[in-house]
């Protein structure tokens, strides 16, 4: 694991056992975290209604970088941070778009 001190070890697996329950118990959790979306760049409209759900949810996005991965296909790695339920709703308006291929994220909750 690469931990010097087994107690550094065990406490940072019990910080992230209290995180990943907060995430499931708590949408008002305030998190940091990102969202990797790999998308169909030639689908119709898909880079405009990518542009208008980030502006709509732009209280909870700190960057996006745009990585032209071939001729089709493109990744978006986008940082956010804010309560999870907007977070969260901002993934659901992503992953409905017609062209996104994948979708993952990750996320911390801050202050645990």
């Amino acid at each position: 694991m690469g931990y010097e001190e087994r107690s550094k070890a065990i406490q940072n697996v019990i910080r992230g056992t209290i995180g990943d329950h907060e995430l499931k118990s708590n949408p008002e959790s305030v998190v940091v975290g990102g969202i990797l979306l790999l998308y169909d760049h030639s689908k119709r409209e898909i880079d405009h209604d990518i542009t208008e759900i980030g502006h709509d949810h732009i209280s909870v996005i700190a960057s996006t970088t745009h990585v032209h991965l071939d001729k089709e296909r493109c990744l978006d790695i986008t940082t956010v941070r804010g309560k999870l339920r907007d977070i969260l709703e901002l993934e659901r308006g992503l992953r409905k778009l017609d062209g996104v291929e994948q979708l993952k994220s990750a996320y911390f909750v801050m202050g645990t």
